[in-house]
């Protein structure tokens, strides 16, 4: 009976001892998968967008206040970015400049419009968090709506200051990104703004009746009151965030034809004599000759872009350019 009992006690201390073994290696099991885990909290942001939500299309309404003769660098605008996880989520991240600041941020599915929290920002990354009122459902479309105030600066969208014939002050607002440069359009509104995230774009601006929009593609203008006009851009393809370009400007054109392509050169006829179409030509996206037009719009103290539909041009550049020219005036083009 005491060797019985003897041997029922040693085997409750071996039960136990293992027991109590196979709990803290479980526990190490447990803790090692959380520890290797992307768990971010509320207050965490990740150095690069997690590719987990897919936009097709930005709708995207920009107000702009300056005038051709007042400057007003404050804007307000309204993006609604159209998407499809590619997971079951519950927080989404955009690209954001520091110089905006979402007011409000809603989600929209095919029923009801949802309040989202406007989580945590990092200025560094330039990436802002929202955490969704609910797990988003993979491949089903959904709108992210964000409502901004912003700022214009020399990070791209920018507010240029000339001089007219009169010595009259004269303001125009252009915004352009180099081929170089893959991101830029975060600093006109909040966007998945990388290479990986191409999608359709249709742009509402609106703006004094004094300016006139120009962009990659054709803008359809309808002036609203005396005082103030919009501006309709689609694009008829999905681009690539960093190639959308715009500018509001007075300067009033020189239209020609080149390579069966409507040129149209905006510049200061006090500056310059004229803008040498064969170079503008020579340094054009390749795209504009399947858009069918090219805009060349030129501006004191801005960089050069080039992009499809459309250049912006720095005013001293232009001016080497027909100093350098062999030729006056070419045969290659027709002005109209």
């Amino acid at each position: 009976m005491q060797k019985q009992a003897c041997c029922n006690v040693r085997f409750y201390f071996t039960w136990l001892t293992c027991t109590a073994v196979c709990s803290l290696f479980y526990a190490l099991i447990v803790f090692l998968a959380l520890a290797n885990k992307e768990v971010l909290p509320n207050d965490t942001i990740p150095s690069v967008i997690p590719y987990i939500a897919i936009p097709s299309l930005y709708n995207v309404t920009l107000n702009f206040n300056t005038t051709a003769t007042r400057g007003n660098l404050t804007y307000t605008g309204i993006v609604l970015m159209h998407f499809t996880p590619i997971t079951q989520v519950d927080r989404l991240f955009v690209n954001k400049g520091s110089q905006l600041k979402i007011t409000m941020a809603y989600l929209i599915d095919p029923m009801k419009r949802y309040p989202v929290k406007i989580a945590a920002y990092d200025a560094n990354y330039e990436i802002q968090a929202f955490i969704c009122p609910f797990n988003l459902t993979m491949q089903q479309n959904y709108t992210l709506g964000m409502e901004f105030v912003g700022r214009l600066n020399d990070n791209g969208l920018r507010q240029v200051k000339y001089d007219d014939e009169n010595s009259d002050n004269r303001y125009a607002i252009s915004f352009g990104n180099q081929k170089i440069y893959q991101k830029g359009l975060r600093y006109v509104f909040p966007c998945l703004d990388t290479r990986d995230y191409p999608a359709l774009l249709s742009a509402v601006i609106l703006h004094s009746s004094t300016l006139r929009v120009l962009s990659n593609y054709s803008p359809i203008t309808v002036q609203v009151t005396e005082l103030q006009s919009q501006s309709f851009i689609v694009t008829s393809s999905p681009q690539q965030p960093s190639q959308f370009t715009f500018a509001l400007t007075a300067l009033q054109p020189q239209i020609s034809q080149y390579q069966n392509i409507t040129i149209s050169a905006y510049y200061r006829r006090n500056a310059l004599s004229e803008v040498y179409i064969p170079r503008q030509t020579q340094l054009m996206d390749a795209m504009s000759l399947r858009i069918g037009k090219l805009d060349v719009i030129v501006l004191p103290s801005i960089t050069t872009v080039h992009r499809p539909g459309i250049s912006l041009v720095n005013e001293d550049e232009a001016i080497q350019d027909v100093e350098a020219r062999d030729d006056y005036p070419s045969k290659d083009y027709q002005k109209m």
